[in-house]
C-alpha cells in the first residue's frame, strides 16, 4: 500500500531536466482496469523486457485497503514509458485488459 505521500511523490517526479537533487528525470505511467487481485510482481512481469524494480509500482487502494484496479509505474526515462505505453496499452493481464496512460 503506497502512502498518498509516496504515490504524490512519484507523480511529481514528472519534471523536465535531471529531477533536482541530481536524480534522473522519471515517467509515470498510470494503469487502469488491472484485475483486484493483481499485486506488483504480476505488474513486473507484465513489463517484462522493461527495466523495473519492485519499488517503481505502485498498486492503489481505496479508504477501505481494497483495491481500485489503478496501479502507477515509475519508469527511468520518458522514452521507456512511452515505449511501455506503445507495446501494452490493452494487453491482458488475467482476463481483463488494461489501459495505459502517460501520467503529466
Amino acid at each position: 500500500l503506497p502512502a498518498d505521500e509516496d504515490l504524490q511523490a512519484v507523480v511529481s517526479t514528472q519534471s523536465t531536466g535531471d529531477g533536482g537533487g541530481g536524480q534522473p528525470s522519471r515517467t509515470v505511467v498510470r494503469m487502469r482496469g488491472i484485475p483486484y487481485n493483481t499485486d506488483k510482481f504480476e505488474i513486473l512481469n507484465f513489463f517484462s523486457g522493461f527495466a523495473l524494480s519492485e519499488s517503481d509500482v505502485f498498486v492503489c487502494y481505496n479508504d477501505d485497503m481494497k483495491p481500485t484496479g489503478e496501479a502507477y509505474v515509475r519508469f527511468s526515462s520518458p522514452e521507456e514509458a512511452q515505449r511501455a505505453v506503445v507495446e501494452k496499452d490493452r494487453k491482458h493481464i488475467g482476463p481483463r485488459y488494461v489501459e495505459l496512460f502517460l501520467d503529466r
